[in-house]
């Protein structure tokens, strides 16, 4: 049996496609010219900052968790400072990659997301779906639509909800 067909009949239950099917850790980077934080998943987060673009500083990276609950509970975190302080504008050219996930919050904010994140997760039994159903709803809720750099995500969850419900 091809190494992908075991990928695919693993991962079939999953709320979202993977490249990988390590654990994988949340991260809160920085960079020079941009006022904000970025907030992502990565398996590796410094081989993940060198492939967003130059000058990228890592501020903190999170335990390992289930790679599919913690791209979950990322878009939790993500939901929470797009609500706040919203989406980074402007940003340099130098970065080339994850442009959606950088949000006008300082470092302490962004951490403070990702423990409210974790929080709702345990409380949500670390169920990805649930969690990421969560997280799309409290975006619909208070800003009643979802950002267009952030449909790609939204349409996992939706065809999650319907293959897995």
């Amino acid at each position: 049996m091809a190494f992908t067909t075991i990928l695919n009949e693993t991962t079939a239950n999953w709320v979202f496609p993977a490249v990988t099917m390590r654990d994988s850790e949340l991260y809160i980077m920085s960079h020079p010219k941009v006022d904000g934080h970025k907030i992502g998943l990565a398996a590796d987060a410094k081989s993940r900052a060198r492939g967003i673009g130059k000058n990228m500083n890592i501020c903190m990276v999170t335990k390992r968790v289930h790679r599919d609950t913690m791209e979950a509970i990322e878009h939790l975190a993500q939901a929470y400072a797009l609500v706040k302080y919203g989406q980074q504008a402007k940003l340099p050219k130098e970065i080339v990659s994850g442009r959606s996930e950088f949000f006008k919050c300082t470092e302490k904010q962004a951490k403070a997301f990702i423990a409210c994140a974790f929080r709702q997760a345990k409380k949500l039994g670390m169920n990805a779906l649930d969690i990421a159903t969560y997280a799309l709803d409290y975006i619909l809720k208070h800003l009643g639509k979802v950002p267009r750099n952030m449909a790609r995500w939204v349409g996992h969850v939706r065809d999650a909800q319907a293959r897995l419900a």
